[in-house]
């Protein structure tokens, strides 16, 4: 019988060890400016009861675009980061894969104005924009590490806010300068 009770006091012990440890990691990651949810022994963000609405990035990918008008962009090519560590685009393809140009379009993240839904992403922008926005080619993804060629991608997307009276606190062209790429493609 003590022998049970032990085993019983140990492995609640064990159980608060276990659970304090993972608060103090996932308050670290905050305190680094990591999203809650981020886990970093697998570098993804994971969807907890603490972190409602948190999709994960690779959730994203393939998702389909449209404008709140219902217009269809494209889908989700892939998610890059800035050198901080932030997502810093959304990659989007044009049209549908069998109607793709070959031309991928970077919306930066806090300028997308993005709503995500269970099986689509909205973007609150015309259809004309998406189709004038600076695009790249599926064989230069080296394009999103020149500085000069991220200004104009950010300045295309602030200029039309600033036009609207919409520049939104978040949105600084500092983040044009140096942005990293998740994952390469080599299609």
């Amino acid at each position: 019988m003590r022998a049970l009770a032990s085993l019983v006091a140990i492995t609640f012990v064990m159980s608060m060890i276990l659970t304090v440890a993972a608060f103090t990691a996932q308050r670290e990651a905050v305190a680094w400016g990591l999203p809650p949810g981020f886990n970093p022994e697998t570098g993804k963000i994971e969807k907890t009861s603490e972190t409602p609405g948190v999709c994960k990035a690779n959730d994203l990918v393939g998702m389909t675009v449209k404008s709140a008008w219902g217009d269809r962009f494209g889908s989700v090519e892939e998610v890059t980061f800035a050198d901080n560590d932030t997502i810093e685009y959304l990659i989007i393809t044009r049209g549908d894969e069998a109607e793709s140009d070959e031309r991928l379009v970077p919306i930066p993240w806090e300028t997308a104005k993005a709503r995500v839904r269970k099986d689509r992403i909205i973007l609150s922008m015309s259809k004309g924009k998406f189709e004038n926005a600076p695009s790249f080619s599926r064989s230069d993804w080296e394009k999103l590490s020149d500085p000069e060629w991220n200004k104009t991608v950010h300045s295309y997307y602030e200029s039309r806010e600033k036009a609207k009276g919409e520049m939104t606190e978040g949105t600084r062209p500092e983040h044009a300068e140096s942005t990293q790429m998740c994952v390469r493609h080599e299609r």
